[in-house]
């Protein structure tokens, strides 16, 4: 999503994407268990603190075809959070860094 890739500074283009393969020393490094977000918004934050850290995240495209019946799965709150949480974390880097 575009929004959380410029606020975050972000290099990875689908920051949405769900299904990712990480390496064991990049989940050390970035102290997974002190991750905030739950649900959605978790993939925006470990794509920051992996890119934070300094670990290249390597993209590979996957086509889905357009859905035609049914309905989303995420609800109201899931993208609330993960907007909320994008937030939070371009806050917390701006006034980190100063």
């Amino acid at each position: 999503m575009f929004f959380a890739r410029l606020l975050l500074r972000l290099k990875t283009k689908d920051v949405t994407a769900g299904f990712r393969c990480w390496k064991r020393e990049m989940l050390e490094k970035i102290k997974l268990e002190k991750m905030k977000s739950d649900g959605y918004a978790f993939q925006e934050e470990i794509l920051y603190r992996a890119e934070w850290a300094g670990f290249n995240v390597v993209e590979v495209p996957v086509v889905f075809s357009d859905r035609t019946t049914g309905r989303s799965k995420l609800s109201y709150l899931d993208i609330a959070e993960f907007f909320w949480l994008t937030l939070k974390i371009a806050a917390k880097k701006l006034f980190d860094s100063n």
